[in-house]
């Protein structure tokens, strides 16, 4: 299982309403993607504009293909507009 974190800061109300917009969407269309365990939206209570996106997957390979489909549905254009800092995505390691 390899688990992914990515951050995504909006740049404001308007914005942070649009992006849970395309957040939406995602976190209803990903779980039904081939090897997703698990795919969350996060935000916190101090910093409303500022959001995070936990995701679980059997493989890296599931993983890579959940990347081509957002390619191909263009949310990173779509996301990219309602940022104002690049988007950081991490893949996280079980401490042992």
């Amino acid at each position: 299982m390899i688990t992914y974190i990515t951050k995504f800061q909006s740049d404001g109300a308007e914005s942070s309403a649009a992006l849970k917009s395309i957040f939406a969407e995602l976190q209803k269309n990903t779980p039904l993607e081939p090897g997703c365990i698990s795919y969350q939206v996060y935000t916190t209570e101090n910093h409303p504009d500022l959001f995070y996106i936990l995701e679980k997957w059997q493989s890296q390979q599931d993983f890579e293909g959940h990347l081509e489909v957002i390619r191909a549905g263009s949310y990173i254009e779509k996301a990219s507009e309602y940022i104002t800092e690049a988007i950081e995505s991490i893949k996280l390691l079980e401490f042992n």
